[in-house]
């Protein structure tokens, strides 16, 4: 809320709809805080933009009762937003809250959208926004578009396919881990035994098996508009 220099003069403001872009009842809020608080000059209420703005004459009036009426005022706006948090299935990589910024930046130009704030280390997306414009379904459908898939969508899929259910952290990356190792020293011994063709696929193994994780960071750091360290190791090792 800011506060402009003292009028010597006040010209009352406007308390009708070009004041206040929203219902009846949040003008007869406008009004009531007009009548009730001395020396407040002017009251905009801009619910979609979820902003209360009022001019007043600090001269005639204190700061508690300017704060009290931005209180009264306040209500149609707070009625509308809702925060909603959700687990997340996020990207990973050494650059992930990097993505996650430019995750947060994507997902506030969605209408209704408030704020956002998303760790992607941590799994965890917060999201406020105004029920009258969006809803909770429809920032869900936002989010997966953005590459990012909320927790529950990915036990609803484990649950139809079960193998893929065991298959995840941390035994995949148990597994990728162990199949490197092994196809990079059975790549080694081949080319060692005069067996090229089989040294190289086996190394492509390895490098698959290597590169998962990096590959995904790499293609998350550029869907959101970020270099990731694991990108450039990715095609370093193209190179």
């Amino acid at each position: 809320m800011r506060a402009p220099a003292p009028d010597k003069d006040p010209t009352p403001g406007p308390t009708s709809d070009d004041a206040c872009p929203c219902d009846e009842p949040c003008l007869e809020q406008v009004r009531t805080a007009l009548e009730a608080t001395p020396g407040l000059v002017e009251a905009e209420v801009d619910v979609d933009g979820g902003q209360v703005r009022l001019r007043y004459d600090a001269t005639q009036t204190e700061d508690g009762a300017v704060a009290a009426a931005a209180r009264t005022l306040a209500g149609p706006v707070a009625e509308r937003l809702r925060t909603c948090t959700m687990r997340i299935d996020a990207p990973r990589g050494r650059a992930c809250e990097s993505c996650a910024r430019s995750f947060e930046r994507t997902l506030r130009r969605h209408p209704g959208v408030h704020d956002v704030s998303a760790s992607f280390r941590g799994g965890v997306l917060k999201v406020t926004f105004d029920e009258g414009r969006t809803s909770e379904q429809n920032l869900r459908e936002q989010v997966v578009a953005l590459g990012v898939r909320p927790v529950a969508d990915r036990r609803a899929e484990a649950a139809v396919r079960g193998w893929r259910a065991w298959l995840r952290e941390p035994r995949l990356e148990i597994l990728l881990t162990a199949v490197t190792f092994v196809a990079t020293a059975g790549g080694f011994v081949a080319e060692k035994a005069g067996q090229p063709v089989l040294a190289w696929v086996l190394y492509a193994v390895a490098y698959l098996a290597g590169g998962y994780y990096g590959v995904q960071a790499g293609y998350a750091s550029l869907r959101h508009g970020t270099i990731d360290i694991d990108l450039l190791m990715v095609l370093a090792a193209l190179g």
